[in-house]
């Protein structure tokens, strides 16, 4: 049977959550060194239903130099090359303005085309900042992110932002 929440507790919920979340992204805003290379500098092996955005503002009004937009509708995915030069990959999952309120979405990390990383999962328009990484991709030739979406059909924007390899 499942627990039902109080007014109190949900907003208490809520309130620890955005807090997470915005803790979550200071580290990761605190994490990125010099050395840190943007997805957007790396060579662009191949992309499907894919856009660079700059800049970007989210859906909750947080503005981006740069967001990476997946249209997670039509299984978007994007393979960047990497030669093996990196040894972490970061990024910040986040849903656009143009996000519908049925997308229910998920993001897929590949290094090397078939090695999964993570698959991140119930991405919506209710997803405030969402940290993934660091992942190790020593030696890896590329990184792969694949998108989709499971909800409704023409709304499924899901963007990676403060993404980053070292």
């Amino acid at each position: 049977m499942e627990k039902r929440l109080s007014a109190y507790e949900q907003e208490n919920k809520s309130s620890e959550t955005a807090e997470k979340s915005s803790s979550n992204q200071q580290q990761t805003l605190e994490v990125v060194s010099e050395n840190a290379t943007e997805l957007k500098d790396l060579p662009e092996v191949s992309a499907e239903d894919y856009e660079l955005m700059t800049p970007f503002t989210d859906s909750y009004g947080n503005e981006y130099a740069t967001g990476y937009k997946f249209d997670a509708s039509r299984n978007a995915e994007a393979v960047f090359g990497l030669k093996g030069s990196y040894t972490t990959f970061s990024a910040i999952v986040v849903c656009g303005q143009d996000t519908g309120p049925g997308a229910d979405m998920k993001v897929s990390v590949y290094k090397n085309d078939d090695e999964l990383l993570e698959t991140i999962s119930d991405v919506n328009k209710t997803t405030e900042t969402l940290v993934i990484g660091p992942y190790d991709i020593t030696d890896a030739r590329n990184i792969t992110i694949k998108t989709s979406n499971e909800g409704v059909y023409d709304c499924g924007f899901c963007y990676l932002v403060k993404a980053y390899v070292e």
